[in-house]
């Protein structure tokens, strides 16, 4: 069973940031609406590098409603606390860090929008290696 066990251990995490408004000038189409979001992630290694916070900024639309086409703006970061059990650098784990939490982010998402009362939005499946390799290259 030690095989398989990770030596990254995730602790918890913290919602920093949740911003949610909504567009009352919206003009419902009959159209289905494209879900247009942004996932941002960052991380903060200790000096001995091993432990991290994983931060995940996530913006659905855009805060900005000009276009009348969008019914809100949602905006959350949220931060995960990690180690590593074992003497191993924990930047080889951002990665899983980041895949671990992304349903809470995903739960979030859906939790805030079914209670604003319009429709849960539900986050498609998200390629972590293309977001990670993303921000990792910029």
């Amino acid at each position: 069973m030690n095989e398989v066990k990770s030596v990254l251990r995730f602790h918890n995490f913290a919602i920093d940031e949740m911003i949610y408004k909504r567009n009352y000038d919206f003009l419902q189409m009959d159209k289905e609406i494209e879900l247009d979001f942004d996932l941002k992630a960052s991380a903060i290694l200790s000096q001995e590098k091993d432990q991290a916070v994983i931060i995940l900024t996530t913006e659905i639309f855009n805060e900005d409603f000009s276009d009348q086409e969008v019914p809100f703006y949602l905006k959350t970061i949220i931060r995960g606390f990690f180690t590593c059990s074992e003497d191993v650098n924990i930047e080889e784990f951002q990665f899983n860090g980041m895949a671990i939490l992304l349903p809470y982010v995903r739960s979030i998402i859906t939790s805030i929008t079914a209670q604003a009362g319009i429709n849960p939005v539900i986050l498609p499946p998200i390629n972590v290696y293309n977001v990670f390799d993303k921000y990792e290259s910029e």
